[in-house]
């Protein structure tokens, strides 16, 4: 509304959560289909991976590998959805800002060479997370469920 030009770069993972982005250019990027099978199973069985309990350890252990590999396998279709880093760096960015919970975006602020970069995190800060925001570790303190 101020003028600016707001691209969202928004890579599906799950094709029944709609995104609500109304203020900006979007881009999609299309699920993987090995993680849209996944999807699709997951819900024919009554399960909604964003309501499962994560404080249950057990589910944590189970759940981790699975989301390793759902975060590994988008950030490989964004990276190799042809003609995206070049379209991206055309646009010559003067900010980025990314969603910190993997290091896909980071990579692609890499990939792409914005002006400047702007790191956010929606949770606590996971381990990694402290380097990247050059944020001292408090080694006595370390809230999380994982």
């Amino acid at each position: 509304e101020a003028g600016h030009n707001v691209t969202s770069l928004i890579p599906i993972m799950d094709s029944a959560v709609r995104d609500c982005t109304e203020k900006s250019h979007k881009i999609y990027v299309q699920p993987d289909p090995e993680l849209k099978e996944f999807f699709t199973q997951m819900l024919r069985g009554g399960v909604n991976f964003f309501q499962m309990n994560n404080f249950n350890p057990i589910g944590s252990l189970k759940s981790g590998p699975a989301q390793a590999k759902m975060f590994y396998r988008t950030c490989k279709k964004v990276l190799e959805e042809p003609g995206l880093i070049e379209r991206l760096r055309a646009e010559k960015y003067d900010v980025y800002i990314s969603e910190n919970f993997d290091v896909c975006g980071m990579g692609l602020s890499h990939a792409i060479q914005p002006k400047a970069v702007i790191g956010s995190s929606a949770t606590s800060l996971f381990s990694w997370q402290f380097y990247e925001f050059g944020v001292p570790e408090a080694t006595s303190y370390r809230p999380g469920c994982y």
